[in-house]
């Protein structure tokens, strides 16, 4: 994608995020913002001058996609949001048997073992100047903000995403990820 600027939050193991970024070689100028106590995802914007930017697109560290960024930009400023939230489907299912009770907890119908699947947050998002403008620096995760945002009734998108994404956020996502990558 073509950002001029990148900036990345950190906390911990900070010296080693620093080190690592100041050896490496980027089209882009990357500016570490450092948390000395963690502000959640919207919080970490804080930073951000909003004369910086026109939209500011924010990725949350746990996440690899090979979404189109710039595709996402241009969605975020054709449709002139306040703010814009790109969501993945997940799947799952549920291992029993799924039982429906009415009120009474009288049997309404039975369905084995369903897969549930639900759109959620892919941890990737694009801030207006107006939307980062309402972000104080105190700790603040991001669905706290889109829900503010939300209450003040700013225009909010969805992208949804169907490009590869993955949360690697856990040990066992992380751990499928790297199988995954190795077959």
């Amino acid at each position: 994608s073509n950002y001029k600027r990148i900036y990345v939050s950190t906390h911990y193991l900070h010296e080693k995020i620093s080190k690592f970024l100041d050896n490496r070689k980027s089209k882009a100028e990357i500016a570490i913002i450092h948390e000395k106590k963690p502000l959640g995802t919207a919080g970490s914007i804080s930073s951000i001058k909003s004369s910086n930017f026109d939209t500011l697109t924010v990725l949350n560290g746990d996440v690899l996609t090979e979404v189109d960024l710039n595709a996402l930009n241009q969605f975020h400023k054709d449709k002139k949001l306040d703010l814009t939230i790109t969501v993945a489907q997940y799947s799952f299912k549920v291992p029993f048997g799924v039982v429906s009770l009415d009120k009474k907890f009288t049997f309404k119908s039975l369905s084995e073992k369903p897969i549930q699947k639900h759109f959620v947050l892919s941890g990737i998002y694009c801030l207006s100047r107006r939307a980062r403008a309402i972000v104080k620096k105190s700790y603040l995760d991001m669905p706290d903000l889109i829900n503010y945002a939300k209450a003040l009734d700013y225009k909010i998108g969805v992208f949804p995403i169907y490009e590869y994404w993955n949360d690697v956020g856990t040990y066992e996502s992380l751990h499928f990820e790297k199988s995954r990558r190795i077959n």
